[in-house]
C-alpha cells in the first residue's frame, strides 16, 4: 500500500493549488455582497453573535479533544516517533496580532500565508459593499462572482478525485501504519458527533429562555431541517426548509428570516469549525505536538473567520480544514 500513497499526494497537491484563490474569491465575494444596511444594525448584531457562537464551537472542539484524548491511540505508533514532523515555531502573543495584517497584500498572496489573506478578503469585501452602495453597477464584484464559480467548478473537478485519494490514504494508513489508525476514527467520529449535539442543544435552549419560548415545544418545531441537515450534510440544501419553517413554525420575523439565515449558511459554520479544532488537536496528538496557548488561539480565531466563506462543494471541508492545518503549522 505504501506504493499507492502518491496518488493521495497528488491529490493534496491538486487540492491545495487554487485555494489561496479560492480563500480571497469566496470571502470577498460573501461579504461584498452584503448591502451597507445589512451590515449596519441589524447584520451587525447577525456577524457578531456569528462570530461568537463560532468561536465558541472551536473551543469547544479544542475542550473535547483534550478531554477524549482521540489521537493519543497512535501516539505511541513507531510511525509518528518524533523527528517525523518539525514543531512549528510559535510567535509571541504580540507579533500573532501584528502578523494578522500583512505589509504587503502581495506578499501574503505569494507565501501562502492563508490566515492573512482572509483578512485581506474580507477588508476588500466591506470596500466592495460601500463601492455598490455608492454606484449603480460593480463590476468588479461581478467579476469577482464569475471567478468565484470558474475555482469552485475547478475544485469540483478535482474533488472527482476524492474516492481515489480515500483508497490510497485509508489503505496506506492501515498498511502501513497499522489498524489501529481506525480505532482513532472511531474516536474522532464520536467526538465531532457529541460536540456537534451539545452545540444543538445548548445554543437551542439559550435562544428559548432569550425569547420566552418552550424547549420542548421549540425542538419538534426544527425535526424537519435537522433531518434534511442529516441526510445532505449541507446547509445549501437545508437553507428552503429551514427558511419556511422558520417563519410558518417558529414565528421568526421574515425581515430577519430573510436576512440572517441566508448569512448564516454561508458565514456560520459552527458545526464545521468544531470539527476543524477537534480534528488539528488530534493530528498534534498523534505527532506527539505540544499545541501552545498562541497556537490554539490562533486555531480557533483563522478557523472562525475562514468559516465566513463556506465553500459550497462536496469535499470543499477537506479543502478548508488543509487550510487550517497549514495556518498553524501542522502536517496536512
Amino acid at each position: 500500500m505504501a506504493y499507492f500513497k502518491v496518488l493521495g499526494d497528488l491529490f493534496l497537491r491538486l487540492m491545495q493549488m487554487p485555494i489561496i484563490l479560492l480563500i480571497m474569491c469566496a470571502v470577498s465575494e460573501a461579504v461584498g455582497s452584503l448591502k451597507p444596511r445589512e451590515l449596519g444594525r441589524l447584520g451587525g448584531k447577525a456577524l457578531t453573535l456569528f462570530a461568537i457562537t463560532t468561536a465558541f464551537a472551536g473551543s469547544m472542539g479544542l475542550a473535547i479533544a483534550f478531554i477524549l484524548k482521540p489521537g493519543m491511540v497512535l501516539q505511541a505508533n513507531s510511525y509518528f516517533t518524533a523527528g517525523q514532523v518539525k514543531v512549528p515555531v510559535v510567535a509571541s502573543f504580540t507579533d500573532q496580532i501584528l502578523g494578522f495584517i500583512p505589509n504587503n497584500m502581495f506578499a501574503a498572496i505569494a507565501s501562502g500565508n492563508n490566515l492573512q489573506c482572509v483578512i485581506i478578503a474580507i477588508l476588500f469585501g466591506v470596500a466592495l459593499s460601500l463601492y455598490g452602495s455608492k454606484h449603480e453597477e460593480n463590476p468588479v464584484l461581478e467579476w469577482i462572482k464569475q471567478l468565484n464559480k470558474i475555482v469552485t467548478q475547478l475544485i469540483f473537478i478535482i474533488v472527482q478525485l476524492l474516492p481515489v485519494a480515500a483508497f490510497s490514504f485509508i489503505g496506506y494508513a492501515v498498511g502501513v501504519v497499522g489498524p489501529s489508525v481506525l480505532q482513532t476514527l472511531v474516536k474522532l467520529i464520536f467526538a465531532n458527533l457529541l460536540g456537534g449535539t451539545i452545540l444543538l442543544v445548548l445554543f437551542a435552549t439559550i435562544a428559548c429562555l432569550y425569547c420566552g419560548v418552550s424547549v420542548i415545544k421549540f425542538f419538534p418545531k426544527i425535526a424537519r431541517m435537522a433531518f434534511i441537515a442529516l441526510m445532505s450534510a449541507s446547509s445549501a440544501v437545508t437553507l428552503p426548509t429551514k427558511m419556511e419553517d422558520s417563519e410558518k413554525l417558529i414565528g421568526i420575523s421574515p425581515r430577519i428570516n430573510r436576512l440572517v439565515a441566508p448569512l448564516g449558511m454561508s458565514m456560520n459554520s459552527d458545526g464545521a469549525v468544531l470539527f476543524f479544532c477537534l480534528s488539528a488537536v488530534t493530528v498534534a496528538q498523534v505527532f506527539n505536538i505540544t499545541m501552545t496557548e498562541p497556537m490554539l488561539i490562533n486555531l480557533v480565531i483563522f478557523s472562525t473567520l475562514l468559516s465566513f466563506a463556506t465553500i459550497s462543494v462536496p469535499g470543499g471541508g477537506l479543502v478548508m480544514f488543509a487550510m487550517v492545518l497549514n495556518a498553524v503549522g501542522l502536517p496536512a
